[in-house]
């Protein structure tokens, strides 16, 4: 049976699409699978220049780097597919490219395999 957990950031809840590196981070220990999407709350269309990036941690959130499986960029609202997160300790969701105003909402799901 699997357990599907929903995350809740350490800290921010948003990203700011004008902060370059601007990072919500989840702590996703004892997570075997993580589901990334993107919502945007606030401002008009997705600004065309802005990229997000997912990134993960296994050293409690001091490194963050891509997914051994290659990059997870956003460049719209979107789900995307489920990233491995076993031995990581946190996701994190960063502005690797600015662009326009708003506030975006990361949302992240996982699945503890039991």
């Amino acid at each position: 049976m699997n357990i599907v957990r929903t995350g809740s950031p350490a800290g921010r809840t948003h990203l700011n699409p004008e902060v370059l590196g601007d990072r919500v981070v989840f702590p996703v220990a004892g997570w075997d699978s993580a589901t990334p999407g993107l919502v945007q709350v606030s401002g008009g269309a997705w600004p065309t220049a802005l990229v997000v990036s997912v990134e993960l941690s296994d050293d409690g959130g001091a490194t963050f780097l891509a997914p051994a499986g290659g990059a997870v960029t956003f460049t719209a609202v979107a789900a995307k597919a489920a990233i491995d997160v076993k031995s990581k300790t946190h996701v994190a969701f960063r502005v690797s490219t600015v662009g326009g105003a708003g506030l975006m909402l990361p949302i992240l799901r996982g699945i503890t395999e039991a």
